[in-house]
């Protein structure tokens, strides 16, 4: 393996890693965050020609569908209600979502689904812990409303999974497929 396809590899196995950080976090905002970066129009889709279940994250119905269950998350979040992170049943549920991110972006990178996978739990289990024990110290040591808190960690959230998938949102367009040079019509004229 030659050292630029080890920072590869390295590279997707973060991205992996940080999506499940965001994803303990606010379980739905990674996962919305891919299927953003996997719509079509993006310069560098991420899903781009990977086959069936995953491409189906590059659909509309799934943008729409994970946009409003983190939409939805993040006023629950807000609830006084709402169970603590770190309780078995959510605690599960970020940890699922967590595999699936990483293994999503892992077999979108040609790397093996099965570490992303892994790695995605592990951020998501950490993400969980660390994001619960941010909000209780800052609440417990300033003695202000919980609610920009929680905000700035929304913000984070968002943030960390806009990091990990930036070059589907900025990179350089793929190239188009064109015809061989011998048929472009400016080298034919000259």
């Amino acid at each position: 393996m030659s050292s630029e396809q080890t920072r590869s590899t390295v590279a997707t196995y973060g991205r992996a890693f940080a999506l499940g950080v965001a994803t303990g976090l606010r379980s739905a905002t990674a996962l919305a965050v891919i299927t953003l970066a996997a719509q079509p129009e993006r310069p560098r889709p991420l899903l781009r020609g990977i086959e069936q279940p995953w491409s189906r994250l590059a659909t509309r119905p799934a943008l729409y569908l994970t946009g409003l269950f983190a939409l939805g998350e993040d006023v629950a979040d807000k609830l006084p209600a709402t169970p603590s992170r770190t309780a078995p049943a959510p605690l599960s549920g970020r940890i699922a979502f967590g595999s699936l991110v990483g293994s999503a972006v892992s077999r979108a990178e040609g790397q093996s689904p099965a570490i992303g996978a892994a790695l995605g739990a592990l951020g998501a289990l950490g993400g969980s812990f660390a994001g619960y024990a941010y909000r209780h110290a800052i609440a417990t040591r300033t003695k202000l409303p919980d609610l920009p808190f929680a905000l700035l960690e929304d913000a984070t959230a968002i943030g960390i999974s806009y990091l990990a998938l930036q070059e589907a949102f900025t990179g350089e367009p793929e190239a188009a497929s064109h015809a061989p040079d011998e048929l472009d019509p400016e080298k034919i004229q000259r």
